[in-house]
């Protein structure tokens, strides 16, 4: 029975280490298909629901901004999102520039993190040679 304890001890310091820093999930990014090493993002918890009592829908807002680098890819993850929400996403490209398509939203996972909550995994690429101002948006559709 005693060497149990340890055991013990370190699962509870493990669980007391990860409930005192929230803000940063012990979590593992999703693969994107994307080439090449991505910059990971801490986009931060989603925004109360409970401010919104009308709940008349869809509730849209911004959650983050942020300035990518040339040929930059970038995987966000934002947390605290409620499973019985939906959830649409979008990136905008806050840069004025000329031609064709210079960010995209590449991909889109979500992660159940079994306390009720989503985290979504957001990949984001650059396909310029030169900075990009980005917002990201959110949309709940019901």
């Amino acid at each position: 029975m005693l060497t149990a304890r340890p055991i013990r001890l370190v699962a509870l310091a493990a669980f007391l280490a990860a409930a005192a820093s929230p803000a940063v999930p012990a979590l593992a990014a999703p693969g994107g298909g994307h080439a090449g090493p991505a910059t990971l993002q801490n986009a931060g918890v989603a925004p109360s629901q409970a401010a919104r009592p009308d709940r008349r829908y869809p509730q849209c807002g911004d959650q983050f901004t942020y300035t990518m680098k040339p040929n930059e890819t970038t995987v966000f993850y934002t947390y605290g999102w409620s499973t019985a929400s939906y959830v649409d996403w979008t990136v905008m490209d806050e840069t004025q520039s000329g031609g064709g398509a210079a960010v995209s939203l590449t991909n889109v996972s979500t992660q159940n993190t079994g306390s009720g909550d989503v985290t979504y995994w957001l990949t984001v690429v650059n396909y310029t040679s030169s900075n990009q101002a980005i917002k990201g948006r959110y949309c709940f559709l019901g």
